[in-house]
């Protein structure tokens, strides 16, 4: 009997955690963590631009703020993906001259842009959470 409760509760548990899941922070973990080679960095980092560029021109297109939210994890993203790799920064400043940025300008005004928008991302977060 008491197997039995342990496995009810096992499975009551195992079938909760997708309700705690965030797909949308989920989907950069491997994204952000620190990478190998500064090819798999650069990789990851583009790839994270490129979320970004896409959620911006969906919720142009929507005008639904609770888009905001998958763009403000994707700055985070962004953000970490940078911190976690900040041996990469001389091969970053090379690479991205040609934007006029280096690799803490960029981490500064990435960092300093979502630390502004808090409470934009903060209230985008409600409405998309409510939504899905």
């Amino acid at each position: 009997m008491k197997l039995l409760k342990v496995c009810v509760i096992t499975l009551l548990g195992m079938a909760s955690i997708p309700a705690f899941a965030n797909p949308i922070e989920d989907q950069y973990k491997a994204l952000v963590a620190p990478q190998p080679s500064y090819a798999k960095f650069q990789k990851n980092f583009n790839t994270i631009l490129g979320k970004i560029e896409e959620i911006t021109e969906r919720a142009t297109q929507t005008q639904d703020r609770a888009e905001l939210y998958p763009m403000c994890v994707a700055i985070q993203s962004s953000i970490t993906v940078l911190k976690n790799n900040q041996k990469y920064k001389a091969q970053y400043d090379r690479d991205y001259k040609q934007f006029d940025t280096t690799f803490d300008e960029t981490l500064a005004s990435a960092t300093q842009g979502l630390s502004d928008k808090k409470a934009i991302c903060d209230q985008a977060k409600k409405e998309y959470l409510a939504q899905h």
